[in-house]
């Protein structure tokens, strides 16, 4: 799921969604525990920090997040939540490192011809190339891939550990 050790683990109320946390606290991953399948990406900052809790909205529009700096961010999954943004974030997770669903492997399998593939081996140095002329924007890569929070605040002390969760009987307040 991460890089980095796994520091935190949410289940959405309904179960549908998996929300991760490395060890390092920069990204937060939304996945389908049903297949492990990548959904989304979070990234709470750049500076390390403890994820101290996670919680999704019992309509499956938000995930918060409280870190040991004092501040809660808040995502909107909802605005992510297309068919569209949902394959891209996939494509973003697999070009970091992540792996294709079962479903994706044989689609690729599938869709490449022998043909294909000897054209492929053909345009391997222009690839090699192009990689090796873009290597200086690979270490700014993982904060283009990563959607930012929508809203975020600090708590007054950087002492107190919070924790937040969302009403069943008020959906859109967090607590």
């Amino acid at each position: 799921a991460h890089s980095n050790g796994l520091a935190f683990l949410c289940l959405s109320p309904d179960g549908q969604l998996l929300g991760t946390a490395s060890s390092r606290g920069t990204l937060l991953r939304v996945f389908d525990p049903r297949t492990g399948d990548f959904l989304l990406e979070f990234r709470r900052g750049s500076n390390p920090a403890r994820i101290t809790s996670m919680a999704f909205s019992p309509c499956c529009g938000f995930l918060a997040a409280c870190s040991s700096t004092g501040t809660t961010h808040l995502y909107k999954l909802a605005a992510s939540w297309t068919g569209g943004e949902q394959k891209r974030s996939r494509e973003r997770y697999r070009a970091l490192g992540g792996t294709r669903s079962a479903e994706e492997k044989a689609d690729v399998g599938a869709a490449q011809k022998p043909d294909r593939r000897a054209e492929e081996a053909n345009a391997e140095p222009e690839k090699d190339a192009l990689k090796a002329s873009l290597q200086f924007f690979e270490k700014l890569s993982p904060y283009f891939h990563t959607e930012w929070s929508f809203a975020q605040w600090r708590l007054p002390s950087k002492d107190c550990a919070a924790i937040c969760a969302f009403s069943q009987n008020l959906p859109n307040t967090l607590f």
